[in-house]
């Protein structure tokens, strides 16, 4: 049986600027929860969200980039997400720095470089928010 979601409140709030209710609507559009599935709109929220430095979210934009799951393929952006969300302090870290590893297994040292570049760059930028 699926739980019922309150997609309008997590909506509402959402639009709001809260980054935990933008995660969490990524993840409803992301596995069709209340609202039809729709990747693009899932990394939407997920964007947003990740923008305002929530490592649940950077570790699923991450992911969205590592499969091309609503944006394209692209092993870069998906390195970068990545060690952002473990400096962001993601629960899981460890696994994360498996799965970056593993994808940096398919890179070129200089995808490599420009991926560490980006995510420094990027930390500099999202960090969570008081």
């Amino acid at each position: 049986m699926k739980r019922q979601v309150n997609v309008g409140r997590f909506r509402r709030l959402a639009k709001e600027g809260q980054a935990d209710a933008q995660f969490h609507l990524g993840r409803m559009y992301y596995f069709g929860e209340g609202v039809p599935q729709d990747y693009k709109e899932a990394e939407k929220w997920f964007r947003k969200s990740a923008e305002q430095g929530h490592a649940r979210a950077q570790y699923n934009l991450g992911f969205r980039y590592a499969y091309g799951e609503g944006v394209p393929k692209d092993h870069v952006k998906a390195y970068a997400w990545f060690d952002v969300c473990i400096a962001n302090g993601y629960e899981d870290s460890n696994f994360v720095s498996e799965l970056r590893d593993f994808i940096a297994k398919n890179m070129e040292p200089e995808e490599i470089d420009e991926g560490q570049k980006l995510s420094r760059e990027w930390f500099g930028k999202y960090q969570p928010k008081e």
